[in-house]
């Protein structure tokens, strides 16, 4: 069963399950919540009532530039 955190819960979007994780180059890993519709970086903690663990391990798409 998926964790469902409270707001007094610090967590990463690394770990959330409504985020879809990318990253340009060396810089950060950013996640779009799918939830929030927003971008965060990823390995930041924060405190958000949508965070709901990922049951698998995160897969991070990498792009090589800024270039749609």
């Amino acid at each position: 069963m998926a964790l469902k955190q409270t707001e007094q819960t610090f967590v990463q979007c690394l770990n959330c399950k409504w985020a879809e994780l990318m990253q340009w180059f060396e810089n950060p890993v950013v996640a779009h919540c799918h939830k929030r519709k927003d971008r965060q970086v990823a390995a930041t903690r924060r405190l958000c009532k949508e965070y709901t663990e990922r049951g698998t391990e995160p897969v991070i798409t990498h792009y090589d530039s800024y270039e749609d």
